[in-house]
């Protein structure tokens, strides 16, 4: 009786040894518990790394962490610097370690969540993580330095060797008249001499000016008119127009919940229309939240009677796919719809093709917390 619990001790104490625990059918392992369950950091200006924060997490069972990684809308701003905990297996009461570091993007409140996810019950366990980005500080201006030495001239260099000599220019040109010199004093007058021959006639004067004009006169009466002129002949009637008029709406059109978008109307003019089965095809860009600009296409179906009577008018509503209206809802997505309308009558058609700018009724809203990235 003795050997037989002597035995059955030293195999109890082997399990205990081996670190072996027997649970019972059903029984749940309790999550690990972080301290401090919240994380706040200090204000810190944008575009600088703050210091590191620490959170231990400790368990009370023997627990597998699994992946640890922060998110929410500033998930970006609060950097994972050192990690024991991801992929780690603690024994009970064993502990491990996370360090946190906050850099803000933004001026502001800036949130996110630290997420620790593990094999036992409630997972994943989470820290909040909150910290403001504050302005840069600017330092004061140095003193002004003092100016430095000037550098000793330098050598002279050697002189170049004569140039060729060049060809003779022309002669100048004469110089201008001296000034005339000093009138001598006037002689005495001679005798007079004996009469001359008389001259020839002078030369006639130029004519005088012309006198001022006398006023018009009154004007005569109005002579009576003339026989009218026959018509002439009706020139060749002109083509006809098109069967019928699109008006479509130029504004940007928000997409509702249905998808359905009346972008337009078809007025049928003088004869019965018919028409064709409309195409469309709506292309999407948007942002991702590093900045890259991306797009994608989608067709599209276009709704409208395939007849109408003359003289009416019927709409044409755009059926937006549920993948299209999902892109639309991101920020700085926008969408342009490219549809061709086709309408015939007995003599005539209307072939045109309309460009339609798509929206998101809450154009610009954020994603939800715990997306990283957009699509």
């Amino acid at each position: 009786m003795g050997t037989r619990i002597h035995r059955a001790a030293r195999f109890l104490a082997i399990l205990l040894a081996a670190g072996l625990v027997l649970a019972a059918a059903g029984t749940s392992v309790a999550a690990p518990v972080p301290a401090p369950g919240t994380l706040g950091f200090q204000d810190q200006p944008v575009e600088t790394l703050g210091l590191a924060r620490r959170v231990t997490l400790t368990t009370d069972a023997a627990t597998v962490i699994g992946d640890v990684r922060t998110s929410g809308p500033d998930a970006e701003d609060f950097i994972i610097t050192t990690d024991d905990c991801g992929g780690a297996s603690l024994p009970a009461s064993g502990s491990c370690e996370i360090r946190v570091r906050f850099a803000p993007s933004a001026i502001g409140a800036r949130n996110a969540v630290l997420e620790i996810r593990h094999d036992g019950d409630g997972t994943p366990v989470t820290v909040a993580l909150s910290g403001t980005g504050v302005s840069q500080p600017s330092g004061p201006t140095g003193e002004t330095g003092a100016t430095g030495a000037t550098g000793p001239t330098g050598n002279t260099g050697d002189s170049g060797p004569t140039g060729v000599t060049g060809t003779t220019g022309p002669t100048g040109p004469s110089g201008s008249t001296g000034p005339t010199g000093v009138t001598g004093p006037t002689g005495t007058t001679g005798p007079s001499g004996p009469t001359g021959e008389t001259g020839p006639p002078g030369v006639t004067g130029e004519t005088g000016p012309t006198g001022a004009t006398s006023p018009p006169g009154s004007t005569g009466d109005t002579g009576p008119t003339g026989p009218t002129g026959d018509t002439g002949p009706t020139g060749p009637t002109g083509p006809r127009g098109p069967a019928a008029t699109f008006s479509g709406k130029a504004r940007s059109l928000p997409v509702p919940a249905s998808g359905r978008v009346t972008v337009g109307r078809v007025r049928c003019l003088d004869d019965r229309c018919e028409v064709a089965r409309p195409a469309a095809r709506i292309r999407v860009e948007w942002r991702s939240r590093r900045g890259e600009r991306r797009a994608r296409s989608f067709d599209a179906h276009l709704r409208a009677p395939a007849r109408i009577a003359p003289h009416e008018s019927a709409p044409v509503v755009l059926s937006v796919p549920r993948a299209t209206r999902k892109l639309l809802a991101w920020r700085d997505a926008s969408g342009i719809a490219t549809l061709r309308i086709l309408v015939s009558s007995a003599d005539s058609r209307l072939d045109r093709t309309v460009k339609v700018r798509l929206r998101h009724p809450r154009h610009g809203t954020e994603p939800a917390a715990g997306r990283r990235d957009q699509p």
